[in-house]
């Protein structure tokens, strides 16, 4: 059975948060948590924060930028950065502060942001390039040659050998000077970027739309084109190394380190298959932020429920793996083998 197909057949077992009270949203665009443990979530009402029972949610009647929140990054003294529509915002636990470039809409309706430790704050425009925020506190722009559409950037991330990548409408970028330099080559295709981002192992993952996901590793570049999924939205690596990717209507995507995958959609229990936002928390739950249907967690990665038969093995003395991974499992009544976790037969 192929992974693909098990996890059609699986499901997820997914908690549910858009029906408790005070939920501000269910167009979730971001997710974060602080060094406090609240998740905080990034809505098109507002920035809400969840303490695990109830949410707390600030929009611009609080301060903030605009009620549109694209992406919130935490920031080096351990308050956080929120990107919106109508410009960029920080929120130190107590207050909002807000800042606009010039009050232009082009440079201040943002896509994404990214912020770095040494205070340095890069944001993604609706066709103005990068705006970039100095700890200082000055502002200053970054184009690619070409007009606003060009200029239109969905994704942008500093990398950890210090390279600064944008990706967009016109295709994929990187930092030159004080301007934005297309990257050609002949195995990326000349389509949209919307997702950019770098894994533990320094490999890059790039999203398009409609286009099948590219991994950049050293100088190689890799089309997954085995993976049937397109549109990529979102990404993040869990603590085992396994790559989530969030589609615009495809579902849910894990790429484990073996590189084989797994697919999720409605099928398997999402609210549905177009996801905005992804987080790993401190407990290792993946929190999913859909587009459309709210927030949902996915918890520790779920649990595999096995079934013996009727009359079978209702009482369970002790668990050994073999060396070849088959599980061995002592019970009252007798010794079941479960053989490459798919297929359940009784030792003779």
């Amino acid at each position: 059975m192929a992974l693909s197909d098990k996890a059609n057949s699986q499901y997820l077992p997914l908690q549910n948060y858009n029906t408790i009270d005070g939920f501000p949203n269910n167009a979730v665009t971001a997710i974060t948590q602080d060094e406090k443990g609240y998740l905080w979530i990034g809505t098109q009402a507002g920035l809400s924060r969840f303490d695990g029972f109830q949410f707390t949610t600030y929009n611009t009647s609080h301060g903030l930028a605009g009620n549109i929140v694209v992406e919130i990054q935490i920031d080096r003294e351990g308050g956080f950065w929120v990107g919106t529509d109508q410009g960029l915002s920080h929120f130190d636990g107590d207050s909002i502060q807000t800042y606009r470039y010039e009050n232009r809409v082009t440079e201040n309706t943002l896509w994404d942001i990214h912020a770095e430790k040494t205070g340095d704050v890069w944001m993604a425009t609706n066709g103005a390039g990068i705006l970039h925020r100095s700890p200082e506190g000055n502002f200053n722009l970054l184009r690619a040659e070409g007009d606003d559409d060009v200029n239109t950037i969905f994704s942008v991330i500093k990398l950890s050998d210090g390279r600064l990548l944008a990706g967009g409408r016109g295709g994929l970028f990187v930092k030159s000077g004080n301007e934005l330099q297309k990257l050609h080559s002949e195995e990326l295709p000349n389509a949209i970027v919307t997702e950019i981002f770098e894994d533990s192992h320094g490999r890059i993952w790039l999203g398009y739309q409609r286009r099948s996901i590219h991994r950049i590793e050293g100088g190689r570049i890799e089309e997954l084109a085995h993976i049937p999924f397109e549109s990529a939205r979102s990404m993040i690596e869990d603590d085992r190394g396994t790559i989530w990717i969030g589609g615009d209507g495809d579902g849910l995507l894990a790429v484990h380190p073996n590189d084989e995958f797994e697919i999720y959609t409605s099928e398997n229990g999402l609210l549905g298959n177009e996801i905005g936002a992804l987080h790993q928390d401190s407990d290792g739950s993946i929190w999913i932020g859909q587009l459309y249907q709210g927030l949902e967690r996915l918890s520790n990665r779920g649990i595999l429920h096995y079934r013996f038969g009727t009359g079978d093995a209702s009482f369970i003395n002790s668990i050994f793996q073999a060396q070849n991974d088959d599980i061995w499992i002592s019970t009252m009544n007798g010794v079941v083998q479960l053989s490459g976790t798919e297929h359940i037969r009784h030792a003779e």
